[in-house]
């Protein structure tokens, strides 16, 4: 009889230890309120719409005079001096 008491106590104590290890696994590492873990905050894009391009001026074009004015009075003043 006193195996039979023996192997009725340790099938008990599985039994009881299995209820327990549950139970306190469950208390110490399960999220009992089913949050979800913390999430770092979401980043922020600003969007900029681009500057319009600059205007683009047209240069005005330079005043020059003509070539055969400027020839004639060289040549003018070079006959001119002695």
């Amino acid at each position: 009889m006193s195996v039979k008491t023996l192997l009725m106590a340790l099938g008990v104590g599985v039994v009881v230890g299995v209820i327990l290890g549950i139970s306190l696994v469950g208390l110490i590492g399960g999220n009992r309120e089913g949050e979800a873990p913390p999430v770092p905050p979401a980043r922020t894009v600003t969007v900029e719409e681009p500057a319009p391009p600059p205007e683009k001026t047209v240069p005005e074009p330079e005043k020059t005079v003509p070539a055969t004015s400027a020839t004639a009075t060289a040549t003018a003043t070079a006959t001119a001096s002695p």
